[in-house]
């Protein structure tokens, strides 16, 4: 348990944490809202609609007050690059779409926070259609040439070697490219085969998605025509 539920918990000047009591074999021990600022305040990945956690939320933001609501649309999305003034400083958007389409992480300082694009426990679920694989590995690449300090995920810990860590994720995911790649070259299969063969001794919770990010892969590698499919079947080209 790396911190108390439904408790601010300043990480460094600036920013400061709560963590939701929604723990999971996809979120850890919960989703992290960020609070940055401290005169004017933003809330970064406002996390479940749990009554604790908006209390939470709400005793330092008083105007985040408004009853939940599913059919809420911004006012406004942020592009990549753009910025909004906290004290006198920018939070600045950094598109990364990959895990989503719409991804963005947040650059304070030389501080990130990455939401789900980088975590620091896991890696990150790429599901198809929303989920694009090829450009989860540019949003990667991009993170690789910044130089912030450290990044706040939106579940686990901070990644306080944020490069080198970048790079980590990225050797996995060329890995599991080629595990893909010589199984389909073996001989044809279909994604549960794959998962089955590349995932042995798999939490049966995560098969779903390991399914989706097997998928990701295969869609990437059918776009650089390194593999076909016939019927569910996928093969070498």
């Amino acid at each position: 348990m790396d911190a108390p539920y439904a408790r601010l918990e300043q990480v460094e000047p600036g920013i400061a944490r709560v963590l939701a009591h929604n723990p999971s074999a996809f979120t850890f021990y919960g989703t992290q809202s960020y609070l940055v600022g401290d005169a004017e305040v933003a809330v970064i990945d406002p996390g479940p609609a749990i009554e604790e956690h908006v209390e939470a939320l709400e005793t330092v933001g008083p105007r985040a007050d408004a009853a939940f609501d599913g059919d809420y649309v911004p006012d406004n999305v942020l592009a990549d690059g753009e910025s909004i003034i906290l004290d006198g400083q920018p939070l600045t958007a950094v598109a990364t779409p990959g895990h989503t389409s719409n991804h963005l992480c947040l650059a304070y300082g030389d501080a990130l926070l990455t939401g789900d694009h980088v975590m620091g426990w896991s890696t990150t679920v790429v599901v198809p259609p929303d989920g694009d694989m090829a450009a989860y590995m540019a949003s990667l690449e991009k993170l690789r040439g910044r130089g912030d300090r450290i990044y706040y995920p939106a579940h686990g810990p901070p990644v306080t070697k944020p490069q080198q860590y970048v790079r980590g994720l990225i050797g996995h995911r060329m890995q599991r490219e080629k595990q893909i790649l010589r199984l389909v070259r073996e001989a044809p299969r279909d994604i549960p085969d794959i998962v089955a063969n590349a995932y042995p001794g798999l939490d049966p919770r995560l098969v779903a998605a390991a399914g989706g990010s097997v998928y990701a892969h295969l869609l990437d590698l059918e776009a650089r025509q390194l593999v076909g499919r016939e019927e569910d079947r996928w093969t070498a080209a």
